[in-house]
């Protein structure tokens, strides 16, 4: 018969390691979504008053307008933002190269819409942890987001030249928080 004192022991042991991995996973989940970290640099970043918005012709920008008053909306025909969006098919599975537990799954739609569904590792499983969609223009991407704790971001972020990597940030609105976030297809 096992000796009562070292089960109970090995059993707490378990329990405690259980409990470090459960904690470690909470935390990097706060993290990845922007209610812990540096919150600092989020206070001395300026707000900008938002651009008044003027549309025009593409072909004919006045020169006084472009001021850091206003900001300039082109008339662009719809075939031609279709060539420039899908030049890269950033569909299927990517990962965080700064955080191997981030995992996320793109949809790119021809029209330029682009959405995603965040997957973190929590206790040994993958959860949903954050969705959004947004849109493409040139190598440019903007997704707004919304993470399983119902706080509100945006990610901004730069396609290479060969789509198989994007660089950006998140900024977590409810937190203050910006983060980096740099995603390689798998």
């Amino acid at each position: 018969m096992p000796d009562a004192t070292k089960t109970k022991f090995s059993t707490s042991i378990i329990a405690i390691t259980g409990l470090i991995t459960a904690i470690g996973s909470v935390i990097t989940i706060l993290y990845n979504v922007g209610i812990i970290g540096n919150k600092d640099s989020a206070k001395n970043e300026k707000k900008e008053e938002p651009k008044k918005e003027v549309k025009v012709d593409k072909t004919k920008i006045p020169k006084d307008l472009k001021t850091k008053e206003v900001k300039v909306i082109t008339n662009i025909k719809p075939e031609t933002l279709k060539k420039v969006v899908k030049k890269y098919n950033l569909t299927g599975k990517w990962i965080d190269i700064n955080n191997p537990n981030g995992r996320y799954q793109i949809n790119h739609e021809a029209s330029g819409t682009i959405s995603f569904t965040e997957y973190s590792l929590v206790y040994g499983e993958w959860i949903t942890t954050a969705s959004g969609s947004g849109k493409i223009t040139q190598s440019s991407i903007s997704i707004p987001y919304t993470t399983y704790v119902g706080t509100n971001g945006k990610f901004t972020g730069k396609i290479t030249s060969n789509g198989e990597k994007i660089e950006g940030k998140i900024k977590d609105f409810n937190a203050g928080i910006t983060a980096e976030l740099n995603l390689q297809k798998q």
